[in-house]
């Protein structure tokens, strides 16, 4: 009797443990809902440069050919490949096409060139849209960039 209490016991431990471990990580193929623009709001988006959407910071990059695959860049012919942010190298490069800022008076670089300046990141929601139904109706092509949230690098100045 005191042996089918420990087995007992043991399991009801291992089941709760298990539990506890599925309930604090979500498989990473769950979705989770889209998040509200509030709490966008009160809590602000990280850029791919790992600094919140807005922060002027200095970058360094090397101006590259466009080799992408992304629909985004088709019409690019050259990226900065963003190497270092505020000197801090970052875990990976992070492509960007060239934007400048709106009124920045900034000259273009040219591939093979090292990129030094300040920029910021920005983001906006753009590509195909699709109705609540989940159809497409003909009235954008369906082979063009899917409907997300993108960010681009706009440069302020150049060193």
């Amino acid at each position: 009797m005191r042996r089918q209490h420990s087995i007992f016991g043991a399991l009801m431990i291992a089941s709760a443990i298990g539990a506890a471990a599925a309930i604090g990580s979500a498989p990473a193929t769950q979705s989770r809902g889209p998040i509200p623009l509030l709490e966008v709001n009160e809590r602000g988006i990280q850029g791919l440069l790992g600094t919140p959407l807005g922060t002027i910071v200095t970058v360094s990059a090397d101006v590259v050919p466009n080799d992408s695959r992304e629909k985004r860049y088709a019409d690019e012919t050259f990226l900065l490949r963003i190497r270092s942010v505020d000197g801090k190298s970052l875990p990976r490069a992070v492509d960007y096409p060239f934007r400048k800022a709106p009124l920045a008076h900034v000259g273009r670089p040219k591939v093979g060139q090292k990129f030094n300046g300040r920029g910021y990141e920005s983001g906006a929601c753009e590509g195909v849209l699709t109705y609540r139904d989940g159809l497409n109706r003909g009235s954008v092509p369906a082979a063009g960039l899917a409907f997300g949230f993108y960010t681009q690098f706009c440069v302020l100045s150049s060193e």
